[in-house]
């Protein structure tokens, strides 16, 4: 699943780290095709990120993790308050 070569149908995630000192970004490239093709383990957290961010998910698959995981939960009330939102633009409909 992990490679070095450039991947096609890929998504980057970002997390942002900060110290004291210092803020950087450190970017993962995850080949989801390859991804949808493997066993999923939902007792890893990485394979329930990705369920929950794969738009190709089941929508009772994406609701298992979502009550598996106190994070993503969370994630997904905070995103679904932001789609709520009428005061921030919509991304799709700007392109």
């Amino acid at each position: 699943m992990w490679s070095d070569e450039p991947v096609k149908n890929s998504t980057l995630f970002y997390t942002l780290y900060s110290d004291y000192l210092t803020n950087y970004l450190t970017t993962y490239n995850i080949n989801i095709p390859a991804f949808r093709k493997m066993k999923k383990d939902l007792n890893n957290p990485l394979h329930r990120w990705i369920i929950f961010f794969d738009n190709k998910s089941s929508d009772e698959l994406i609701n298992e993790v979502i009550e598996m995981d106190e994070d993503i939960k969370l994630a997904d009330k905070k995103f679904n308050e932001l789609l709520s939102d009428e005061s921030i633009p919509r991304l799709s409909e700007d392109k």
